[in-house]
């Protein structure tokens, strides 16, 4: 499970823009219409296979004014859904997630959200973004 997200391409202004244009594209939502930029969180690094990536991670944080109809891009995404953030941020939805690397089975933290695990780099970014919430 993944917030909406992908490369910069040459018609995006800025990584805002690439955002933006991935959010509208990925799930239909348009947040520049429906949505409010209040900020953004520290970059993270790409992990894949517990290696380290080049690529940089960029999250931006928008406040939605409301529950706004979704459309998941069919080919990009298998399903798109609203869930609420007290929850998670009261920790009413902590679980681990195991993986198995070399042999060995890691609990990673995660939170369940109905059933779906949510883990690895969105995770990490939603647990920033209750940090500064505090």
């Amino acid at each position: 499970m993944a917030f909406p997200g992908g490369r910069q391409q040459s018609e995006d202004n800025s990584l805002l823009d690439t955002a933006i244009r991935e959010t509208r594209e990925e799930v239909g939502l348009d947040l520049l219409a429906q949505a409010e930029h209040i900020g953004q969180l520290d970059d993270l690094q790409a992990i894949a296979r517990g290696k380290p990536q080049e690529t940089v991670i960029r999250p931006y944080v928008f406040e939605v004014h409301r529950e706004s109809p979704i459309r998941p891009h069919e080919k990009e995404v298998a399903e798109a859904l609203w869930t609420p953030l007290l929850p998670l941020y009261r920790g009413e939805a902590d679980t681990v997630r195991p993986y198995q690397w070399h042999g060995t089975q890691i609990d990673f933290p995660a939170y369940d959200v109905g059933g779906r695990v949510v883990w690895g780099l969105t995770y990490q970014m939603l647990r920033s973004f209750f940090r500064i919430l505090g």
